[in-house]
């Protein structure tokens, strides 16, 4: 056989690039086993290709730099990495970990508050989603400049968290997380204002009013009239003797008892006259607007039918019927405006 020069070494360097070709397209798809406590990557804003790539590799996730930093390239995931806090749990390759890394889907973390949320359901929420212990947020909370973005609210923020769903990064400050919310709030109620003067609220006394009507009914078409209840209680120098005042702070879940309704606490509007301090809650947009926009009733006495909705009366006398009637169908309706 004769000789060709350069055929062994020819041979040998195919073979060779072959290899490392098999192998860089398999180490970029294998897939890694993570950490029982997950595996944790932070793409700040501005980060390049290049740090990121530097930091997988620190933690051994990226064995081999280059490799790594030459898919991303090819692959186009150099211009599409979207700052965030991904946590990632049982097994990941690079390749995946660079289309998460693009799409930023899990690396923003959503925080849910819900219509008659209290500010202590968001606090442990707030914790739960990975955001922080809770008296971080309680500290950012009691942040004067904070709340002078909403007035400065004699009773603290809360009612003024207003109900959505937010998305946010663990990275992101907690001050920038609240602001967020309070930001949502003024853009929610920008256009109450008129009404809300037309009946002679303050802003503090609307969301306090809102956040009552929150708690008592569920039913949309409800809410006008509760509220129309309250606004004729407070015109006629009546208590509102609302039975969610009563339990404001209590940690135990459970409807107000005797105890409850005869407790000497500043929120108790069967103890004391006209609205409380401050908001039980944080109201959602329609018991703003049914707030500022009570129906055009002289109601003054509802109570629960037992299925979620109420029956509402002119007269004591008419009330005591419907309490009898309900009473008699085997409910329990609590003692709500008497």
């Amino acid at each position: 056989m004769k000789w060709i020069p350069g055929t062994r070494e020819t041979i040998l360097f195919g073979s060779g690039a072959i290899f490392i070709a098999l192998w860089s397209w398999w180490d970029i798809h294998h897939q890694r086993t993570l950490p029982p406590e997950g595996f944790f990557v932070r793409v700040e804003p501005g980060d390049t290709l290049s740090k990121v790539a530097e930091e997988l590799t620190a933690t051994g996730f990226a064995p081999s730099r280059w490799n790594f930093t030459l898919w991303a390239r090819a692959l186009g995931s150099e211009r599409k990495l979207r700052p965030g806090d991904y946590l990632f749990h049982g097994a990941l390759s690079p390749r995946e970990l660079l289309l998460e890394l693009e799409s930023g889907r899990l690396g923003r973390h959503e925080i849910l508050i819900r219509e008659g949320d209290s500010l202590a359901d968001v606090i442990q929420q707030f914790g739960e989603r990975g955001f922080g212990g809770a008296d971080v947020l309680r500290c950012a909370l009691a942040s004067e400049r904070l709340r002078a973005r909403v007035g400065s609210p004699p009773t603290g923020l809360e009612g003024y968290l207003f109900p959505d769903t937010y998305s946010f990064t663990w990275s992101d400050a907690v001050e920038t997380i609240v602001a967020t919310m309070l930001d949502r709030f003024l853009e929610q109620t920008r256009d109450l204002h008129e009404a809300r003067q037309r009946v002679g609220l303050s802003v503090h006394d609307m969301v306090t009013l809102a956040s009552i009507i929150e708690k008592e009914t569920a039913i949309a078409e409800e809410r006008p009239l509760v509220s129309a209840v309250f606004h004729n209680r407070l015109r006629l120098g009546m208590k509102l003797q609302a039975d969610p005042t009563t339990v404001y702070g209590r940690e135990r879940n459970a409807p107000p008892n005797r105890a409850d309704l005869q407790a000497n606490h500043p929120y108790n509007t069967y103890r004391h006259f006209g609205l409380p301090p401050g908001p039980i809650c944080n109201p959602g947009r329609a018991s703003l607007e049914a707030a500022v926009n009570p129906a055009p009733v002289d109601y003054l006495y509802f109570v629960a039918r037992g299925d979620g909705t109420h029956a509402f009366s002119r007269s004591i006398e008419e009330h005591r019927r419907n309490v009898t009637t309900w009473r008699r169908s085997n409910q329990k309706p609590p003692a709500e405006a008497r």
